[in-house]
């Protein structure tokens, strides 16, 4: 690549400002933006407070991309004035409040001896009685009540009332919808306490599109088509609560009018006689119902909101990004969309936000999953909002040093654009066009912040992560074990998360210690879409059978498969066959690391081209010993450097470095000593 053709390189893919209030004076805003190094900006249409998307306003925005358009300043669009994205500024559920949020809760009355008959009849927060079902239990056992799921009563029932009669070994459950709103992220975000929209329903987002796509396309049709992505924010199904420390009545799972019928022709068996095992485990087919539960709400989120937003932009020459809800959690993933990846997967450009953005307290696997979604996509890699919301005051401390340190992280696991609320100082470029914006990044930080970023992508843009060493994503273990909670303490069971914890572990144990692991699931490995050299499976309870006759294949065909802690159990039931070994982190990384004297806090990646990426996150600077010829490329400084076996590279703190071998070489460190 010639330098003037690198330059412009480094130029377009520096950071873009979410920029959502311009000035009179435009261009001397953009020429702001760009004399700090940005490459654009995200803007939206400019929706007074309360207010929300008129002509007046539309045609406002107008202006502003054709400003843009004139300047050849790239830019997205951010779809809502506030978030999450969906509300279609509050016009969507004040137009149609029947397509609010759902959630089903579970009353159950069972009753030992004697008989006992009554009315139950709803509460005043509650909207409607949606199913309610008798079952006889075996009570031959006197520590033990089981129930007959097989033999099932279904009760007549009106819209707010049941009778119900019981008696001795009988039980009742009745299935309650009210509004998802509750301590749900619809009340505990920074934008505003609105209900919120039923993913559920594909009417919901349609109303959403004619609320706020639609105006835009009319009044400003070049929009779309001139933007580089649509930038949507966080919409999730609303029935799971966000504190720990608040408790509510209900504990909820996501419902539509529709859902039983679409379920049945989905999934070929009707859900309502094993409705109870959503919420209690008590019949060993929960494990089955479960995972086909949130796989079919998974699929019904990802067709209905990004799929068909993605679909209407299409159909105007736009794509659609964003990030969504709980990018950390596999336990969240299932929480607040049945299935996380395959939601991500219907947009067009996957995307994540990052909130607690210290080096020091990365969430290592968040960018994995994304990094996953971008290979199963097949686009460049991903999107991030950098929002440094949490531990601020840690944050600012040392901002530009924080602000590179997970820059760096980002982009080597695969980040190709930073979308940043974080703002530079621009005021002191013109106290008259940004008077808000006095702190933050000097000038020359954001420089150089800004070539450090511009100079990864030209280097790294175009590969992405290869899959040597896989870490198996098991989704269906976190979907077997789900039941929805009465608060947002679910974080705090051991059970629930421990797939979760065991990543956190391995992370910190694995990447640390200098072996690298991208995110597989189970498509991929009864698909053979990929082909590592061993697969670690987190420590968990449940595994798919297909994916354990995948492992025993892969094994056979010469790969290392590793179990933590034990084999776990099989959806099916059956015992997991004896393939593997089943062992510890730090057995893992005795196995499987390949590089001698490595320093602990040098995180490596290698890539799909050949290259090695090698940060270091100490707060010290710290020497990588390379293992063949070739070249070291410093993104910080644009330096580049020949590099021979055993020449000590240095890396500054915060920082990587990206290693680069000659034809012939094959191995980027030195190979592990044989003891």
């Amino acid at each position: 690549m010639e330098k003037r053709e690198r330059d412009q390189t480094v130029s377009r893919h520096t950071i873009n400002l979410m920029f959502h209030n311009w000035p009179e004076d435009m261009d001397a805003a953009i020429d702001g933006i760009r004399d700090f190094g940005f490459t654009g900006v995200v803007t939206n249409v400019p929706v007074p407070k309360g207010g929300h998307i008129t002509s007046e306003n539309v045609q406002k925005f107008s202006e502003i991309v054709q400003k843009l358009k004139e300047r050849g300043m790239p830019f997205w669009i951010y779809d809502e004035k506030g978030y999450p994205s969906g509300h279609g500024c509050h016009r969507v559920l004040a137009r149609r409040p029947d397509l609010a949020a759902k959630g089903m809760y579970m009353r159950k009355f069972e009753l030992f001896s004697g008989e006992k008959s009554f009315v139950y009849t709803i509460d005043g927060m509650s909207d409607k009685i949606a199913y309610a079902v008798k079952y006889r239990m075996d009570l031959t056992d006197v520590t033990e009540a089981v129930i007959d799921f097989d033999a099932c009563e279904p009760l007549p029932f009106t819209r707010r009332r049941v009778k119900i009669s019981l008696r001795a070994g009988e039980v009742v459950y009745v299935f309650v919808v009210k509004d998802a709103y509750e301590g749900s992220h619809a009340v505990h975000n920074c934008s505003s306490r609105e209900k919120y929209i039923n993913l559920l329903e594909p009417e919901a987002v349609k109303e959403y599109l004619r609320c706020n796509y639609e105006p835009i396309d009319s009044g400003c049709p070049e929009a779309f088509r001139l933007c580089e992505k649509v930038f949507t924010d966080e919409p999730s199904l609303m029935t799971a609560y966000a504190r720990w420390f608040e408790s509510f009545n209900y504990a909820l799972i996501p419902y539509s009018d529709k859902m039983f019928d679409e379920f049945s022709e989905r999934k070929g068996y009707d859900i309502r006689p094993l409705l109870p095992l959503l919420y209690e485990s008590t019949d060993a087919r929960y494990k089955r119902l479960r995972v086909d539960f949130y796989s079919f709400v998974g699929e019904r989120v990802a067709e209905n909101y990004s799929g068909q937003i993605s679909a209407w932009l299409h159909g105007r020459g736009a794509l659609l990004s964003g990030h969504y809800l709980a990018e950390e959690n596999i336990y969240q993933h299932v929480m607040e969309y049945g299935d996380y990846v395959r939601v991500v997967r219907g947009a067009d450009y996957p995307g994540m936000d990052i909130l607690q953005a210290l080096p020091s307290e990365f969430f290592w696997n968040a960018p994995k999953y994304l990094s996953m979604i971008a290979r199963k996509k097949g686009t460049d890699g991903f999107m991030v909002e950098f929002c440094p919301f949490y531990k601020r005051e840690i944050f600012d401390a040392d901002a530009f040093e924080n602000f590179m340190g997970c820059a760096s992280i980002l982009y080597m696991y695969g980040a190709r654009v930073i979308n940043t609320y974080f703002m530079p100082r621009l005021k002191d470029y013109d106290a008259r066009v940004f008077p808000d914006h006095g702190w933050g990044l000097t000038r020359e930080e954001s420089l150089r912040l800004n070539g450090y970023v511009g100079r990864m992508y030209a280097r790294l843009g175009g590969s992405r992560p290869a899959v040597r060493v896989a870490m198996y994503y098991n989704l269906e273990d976190v979907m077997a074990k789900f039941t929805p909670h009465i608060s947002g303490d679910y974080f705090m069971s051991s059970y629930y998360c421990k797939a979760d914890e065991s990543l956190i572990e391995y992370a910190r144990v694995l990447l640390a210690g200098g072996v690298n692991y991208e995110f597989v699931d189970r498509d991929d490995l009864v698909s053979g879409s990929v082909s590592p050299e061993a697969v670690i499976l987190p420590a968990c309870h449940f595994l798919a059978d297909e994916t354990a006759e995948a492992l025993e294949k892969f094994e056979k065909g010469g790969g290392r498969v590793y179990f933590t802690g034990r084999r776990p159990q099989l959806l099916s039931g059956k015992a997991c066959p004896p393939v593997g070994k089943v062992c510890g982190v730090s057995q893992v990384l005795a196995l499987e690391r390949k590089y001698a004297a490595f320093a602990d806090d040098l995180y490596i990646t290698p890539y799909e081209n050949g290259a090695v990426v090698v940060y270091n996150n100490a707060e010290q600077p710290a020497a990588f010993h390379s293992g063949a010829c070739g070249s070291v490329y410093d993104p910080d400084t644009g330096r580049e450097e020949e590099v021979c076996p055993g020449k000590a590279v240095q890396i500054a703190p915060r920082r990587l470095i990206i290693l680069e071998k000659r034809a012939g070489n094959t191995v980027p460190d030195r190979e592990r000593e044989e003891k």
